[in-house]
């Protein structure tokens, strides 16, 4: 119990770390936004989590969602707050502990696990995230009590009981099967809840678990994917609503199929016909399987053109600016490789004088 709570700590830990809304401008000291507050209210609904808390790369408190405007005074460093987890920021190894809740605003039986956020191999940030686990403790010990009780009566059958010996046993499996439902609604609200599609195939290339935001990605209903069919019957019913990469359907299924094949973990960007830009992460899983993530990028692709474009270009007359034109002769003096070449400049009479006149339409 006590390994599966650390365990379910880091992994949320990992969770918070990669999807987290604004994690840099938490770790830079500004308060959290709308969309921070949602994502951790999320959270604590589906997966038990009762506080987050980011520190910098220096080890000093950032974030702590049990005080989210920060209002008190006190910023502890991760030194002062656990030795152990101070050393997350020094190794770059995640740490993660079950405790016994002795605090008023803890429960009972709980997982703390410190993940470093690590950029081009350097950590940035460390997220630590409390889980509670107290309802999980109670139904391994409400089981292990009617393991007990199953036990005795099926001891008593001996002496001519058996009928009480069967009703315990069909409560106890009624108990799991209440319990498997609750995991899997939670997953379901977790995994419908994600902004990226998701999809997990098992070791015989049989597709376990799907969202609905990937279903929407490629305009799929719940009739075209379901689980249980194979990698190619899924590719076949996306490449049949336009949901694949490049000209030629076949060659990209193809493509995708030997990917499943060479077993890599990889990131590809893929635009749609519709125009549609998805980034879809390869990553295969101990045992045989994989999973993939499949994020709509569109939108960020188009800000990033426009910037890059107002970056090179004057708002006023569309034509390049000054840091443009001094690129684009660097670039030609380069190339021109000690030839001759002449720059031609143009200058406008009056137009300061039409720009007033007319405005910047004119």
């Amino acid at each position: 119990l006590k390994r599966d709570a650390e365990n379910l700590g880091l992994d949320w830990a990992q969770y918070f770390a990669k999807h987290m809304p604004d994690l840099e401008a938490l770790v830079a000291g500004r308060k959290p936004s709308r969309e921070v507050r949602e994502f951790l209210r999320q959270a604590s609904t589906v997966g038990q989590v009762f506080c987050v808390k980011v520190f910098d790369a220096h080890g000093f408190l950032r974030y702590d969602s049990s005080d989210p405007d920060m209002k008190r005074p006190l910023r502890p460093s991760l030194a002062s707050h656990n030795q152990q987890a101070a050393s997350v920021v020094k190794s770059g190894r995640p740490f993660a502990v079950a405790r016994e809740g002795k605090a008023p605003e803890k429960p009972p039986f709980y997982a703390e696990a410190y993940l470093p956020i690590i950029r081009n191999g350097e950590t940035v940030a460390v997220a630590e995230v409390y889980v509670d686990q107290t309802r999980r403790r109670q139904i391994l010990e409400e089981n292990l009590l009617q393991s007990g009780l199953v036990v005795a009566l099926l001891c008593a059958a001996a002496f001519g009981f058996p009928a009480f010996a069967f009703l315990y046993r069909s409560r106890q499996k009624r108990e799991a099967e209440k319990w498997i439902a609750r995991k899997n609604l939670k997953l379901r609200t977790v995994l419908d809840n994600m902004s990226q599609g998701f999809c997990m195939f098992d070791a015989d290339h049989r597709l376990v678990l799907v969202n609905a935001q990937y279903r929407d990605i490629y305009g799929l209903s719940e009739e075209d994917v379901r689980t249980g069919m194979s990698v190619r019957e899924m590719l076949e019913q996306r490449v049949a609503h336009g949901g694949y990469h490049g000209d030629d359907p076949q060659a990209y299924m193809e493509e995708r199929l030997q990917r499943v094949v060479n077993g890599d973990r990889t990131r590809d960007v893929h635009e749609l016909p519709d125009g549609r830009i998805v980034a879809v992460e390869h990553r295969p899983l101990p045992g045989g399987g994989w999973l993939t993530t499949h994020d709509d990028i569109t939108e960020l692709r188009r800000y990033e053109e426009e910037a890059a474009y107002f970056a090179a270009h004057d708002t006023v007359t569309g034509v390049m600016n000054r840091k443009s034109f001094e690129d684009r002769v660097c670039e030609h003096h380069l190339r021109a490789g000690g030839a001759k070449y002449a720059v031609l400049c143009v200058n406008v009479d009056n137009f300061k004088t039409a720009n007033q006149l007319l405005g910047h339409a004119g």
